[in-house]
């Protein structure tokens, strides 16, 4: 089937909780073989030197002495501080126009659980070209007295031409913004383009069968947010992974694991929403972390159904 080929851009701290959960993201909706099967009838970005080798995926992040890429990964020679961000990203994004072969990016973050099947139906109507689409937010300069209008850095596409069109323009990149900012303003107001806007689902804590609209495409969980300890958003990634499988497999097996999972997550999410206000709170979160990776059911259950 001939479509339109999205490469996933996912920006990476390499630090915690990015560390933590990138390994879950690789397993669940990233993992090759997941893709594979969802979408077998769907085209995919490839690499230009070698168009036998798609990329449906590419993390990027910081830290490195060189460029280099390895194993769907991006590493930059930049620091791993928020100062390098706008370089970080223009430099992935030149990196990409130089190296695959795609028509659009959907960049987001490690808070995020993408239904890929989902966002692939969601661009077949949509322009090839001149398109910029996110959920609109506004960030409100009080020392200019403006709000600069963008789309939000969690996820958002970009057509393989406005990609070209800010890297043109990368010195008129305005760097005491956030990327988001930054490019919306660029794109925006410089250039004069338009954003489309676009769905997401947020969540707010652990998200049960009944919390979720599989009509989405894009679920965000910036738990800390919230009054939850960050560790527990790779529970939320298998949690989505499970449920959203469910809905494409409805066997009674994967519905039972699910329930169970959920109580299991439950559990932990009351345990630590009431740790997180404790003075001792640190010492808490490492005896979680312990108890967590030594729980035989979660460890199964990524195993089996995250593979």
């Amino acid at each position: 089937m001939k479509s339109k080929k999205i490469l996933i851009l996912v920006m990476n701290s390499d630090l915690y909780p990015s560390k933590t959960i990138v390994p879950v993201l690789k397993k669940t909706f990233l993992s090759k073989s997941y893709i594979q099967l969802n979408l077998g009838q769907y085209e995919f970005p490839n690499l230009i030197e070698r168009k036998d080798k798609f990329i449906s995926y590419l993390i990027f992040q910081g830290g490195s002495t060189k460029i280099k890429y390895f194993k769907n990964t991006l590493l930059l020679n930049h620091e791993k501080d928020l100062k390098t961000q706008p370089d970080r990203v223009l430099d992935c994004f030149e990196w990409i126009l130089e190296n695959v072969n795609f028509d659009y990016i959907y960049r987001t973050t490690t808070t995020a659980y993408l239904n890929i099947e989902k966002l692939y139906e969601f661009v077949l109507d949509k322009p090839i070209s001149n398109f910029y689409a996110a959920p609109e937010m506004f960030h409100e300069d009080k020392r200019l007295n403006k709000k600069i209008r963008f789309g939000s850095g969690a996820g958002f596409f970009l057509s393989r031409d406005l990609l070209t069109a800010v890297i043109n323009n990368r010195d008129k990149w305005d760097k005491k913004y956030l990327d988001d900012v930054s490019l919306g303003k660029l794109l925006l107001e410089d250039l004069r383009y338009d954003l489309v806007s676009t769905p997401r689902q947020d969540f707010k804590k652990y998200p049960l069968n009944k919390d979720i609209d599989f009509d989405q495409f894009h679920y965000r969980f910036r738990l800390d947010l919230y009054g939850y300890p960050r560790f527990l958003e790779p529970l939320v990634v298998i949690g989505l992974h499970l449920k959203i499988n469910y809905q494409k497999n409805p066997e009674m097996l994967k519905k039972i694991i699910y329930r169970v999972y959920d109580l299991f997550s439950l559990l932990l999410f009351f345990i630590a929403k009431k740790l997180y206000f404790l003075p001792k709170y640190k010492v808490a979160v490492k005896k979680i972390k312990f108890f967590l990776k030594k729980f035989p059911l979660l460890i199964k259950i990524k195993k089996i159904f995250t593979n």
